[in-house]
């Protein structure tokens, strides 16, 4: 599984580095875009899945209709998107809001629910989102046979 993620990262930005993390993280899955790093956890979970879901089919509700693909392998090409779309300018807004959303949701004026609904429509996160919508239905069938050797293993 590891080899076959590299495969794919590399083929799209053989700059990217990728790190595995073995115990599940609380994100699962996470990027540094400044220094090109992206960090594999082996899952999410389920509040940031939907949030997440649920955004992808705001931005393009045909999408996941057209092009099923698992949801894993979104969630590593919008990692590939941070890397790919990344403009520091919009770092301090994004770093300043993600800090707002947190404080919210620890001092219970937001629940985790509404705090990922929020997260995913950040400016950086709806980039790399978008991106990796695009380069799947451009390259579907490239991401279906990796698809194929990703989540076999994973399972």
């Amino acid at each position: 599984m590891k080899k076959a993620i590299l495969d794919l990262i590399n083929l799209i930005d053989n700059e990217i580095q990728v790190e595995f993390e073995e115990q599940p993280t609380e994100y699962g899955l996470a990027c540094e875009p400044e220094e090109k790093v992206i960090y594999i956890g082996m899952r999410t979970t389920p509040i940031e899945e939907k949030a997440f879901f649920d955004y992808v089919n705001e931005l393009d509700n045909e999408f996941l209709q057209k092009f099923p693909i698992n949801h894993y392998i979104i969630s590593i090409l919008h990692e590939v998107g941070h890397c790919e779309t990344h403009e520091e300018e919009q770092e301090e807004e994004y770093n300043f809001n993600t800090e707002l959303l947190n404080t919210m949701e620890e001092q219970s004026f937001l629940t985790k629910e509404d705090q990922c609904k929020f997260y995913v429509r950040l400016t950086l996160e709806k980039w790399a989102t978008q991106w990796a919508i695009e380069f799947i239905k451009n390259n579907y069938l490239l991401c279906k046979q990796f698809e194929d050797r990703i989540i076999k293993k994973l399972c």
